[in-house]
């Protein structure tokens, strides 16, 4: 994937991926009758004449030929003094929810606005888009305050977050390289940053593996199928272990078609905020959906009220139950994500 400066042909994929990231993610939050009514014609001629005019400035994300996504950047509407620039859009396809098509577009607007002698970012969005506003607070904005949007004659309440540290937001969208694990990487390492990762659930009295498995142990599981490392600025970061394929049943998960499973996954306490785990997982499901798996499954302890909310988050939905004990010492939710 990357990102460019919009050329004059790309107005009519920019109308497509508003429109559909338009319906899916504000079809609660806008009234139908605007969502109905958006017109690639009409987007399109406004695209083209932004990018003719040269602004405000508009960026496109690529994988491939396709265009996933693209940002607009501008001065404020009402000019607020404090503030030089105003992420005027930002829309990812559905799709690529969660890959950091996003967080690569924000870097590309920021890395522009240093350049320029730039100083300052507005964002707003509208109250009711919790996606959108749980990314802005995780890369550091500061909450504004409330207000309102005119839209075809609705008015909707809106939220602003303001960034005056550009150079400390562009460190926050820092995106991670992800590969698979080898002969050079240090097992006492990842081993170490799963007792990190775990020591919360630990000091929850939930004995999860993680929280005190050996080197011996993260070894073997890293090579059940795809071992996976994270590095953010050449430091190890996350870990994931894939297993390619479960013997059915998963406990009492027993669909047609291979399942693929992780585990032993980790993300620096530190920047669990960042969302580097979705990146992570992503990862997962293609590499599962390249070797022909129907689901991507985990299972996590019952009483991790906030892990099984943070994998529904991500796509999966509780599809079973598993009893690990003695090894654990708690009942677990089986959960999934069909691939196909």
């Amino acid at each position: 994937m990357h990102v460019r400066p919009a050329q004059l042909e790309d107005a009519r994929a920019i109308a497509h991926v508003q429109i559909t990231s338009w319906r899916q993610a504000y079809r609660n939050i806008v009234a139908a009758h605007t969502l109905d009514g958006l017109s690639t014609e009409s987007i399109a001629r406004t695209r083209e004449g932004q990018i003719r005019e040269g602004m405000p400035k508009i960026w496109v994300a690529c994988q491939g030929d396709q265009i996933v996504g693209y940002a607009i950047a501008g001065h404020p509407p009402d000019h607020k003094a404090q503030y030089h620039t105003e992420l005027l859009a930002l829309y990812v396809l559905p799709s690529q929810i969660g890959s950091g098509v996003g967080r690569s577009l924000v870097s590309a607007v920021v890395h522009h606005l240093i350049k320029e002698g730039g100083t300052s970012l507005l964002i707003r969005a509208f109250r009711d888009n919790v996606p959108a506003r749980r990314m802005y607070e995780n890369i550091g904005g500061q909450f504004l305050g409330q207000g309102c949007y005119e839209l075809d004659g609705d008015i909707y309440p809106d939220v602003g977050y303001g960034f005056l540290d550009l150079p400390r937001l562009l460190q926050m969208l820092v995106t991670a390289q992800i590969r698979e694990v080898n002969d050079q990487d240090s097992i006492p390492e990842i081993t170490a940053l799963l007792h990190r990762a775990y020591a919360r659930n630990a000091a929850a009295g939930l004995r999860f593996n993680a929280c005190h498995q050996n080197d011996e142990r993260t070894r073997l599981r890293l090579s059940e199928g795809a071992g996976f490392v994270m590095e953010r600025e050449g430091r190890l970061v996350g870990t994931l272990a894939l297993c390619l394929f479960e013997d059915l049943p998963y406990g009492t998960f027993n669909p047609n078609g291979l399942v693929a499973s992780f585990g032993q996954f980790a993300i620096e306490p530190e920047l669990s905020r960042l969302n580097l785990g979705g990146l992570l997982i992503r990862k997962a499901e293609e590499r599962a959906r390249s070797a022909g798996a129907t689901f991507l499954a985990l299972d996590t302890a019952k009483p991790a009220a906030g892990l099984v909310a943070y994998y529904q988050r991500q796509g999966f939905e509780t599809v079973g139950e598993v009893d690990y004990r003695p090894s654990t010492n708690y009942d677990s939710w089986v959960l999934a994500k069909r691939l196909t």
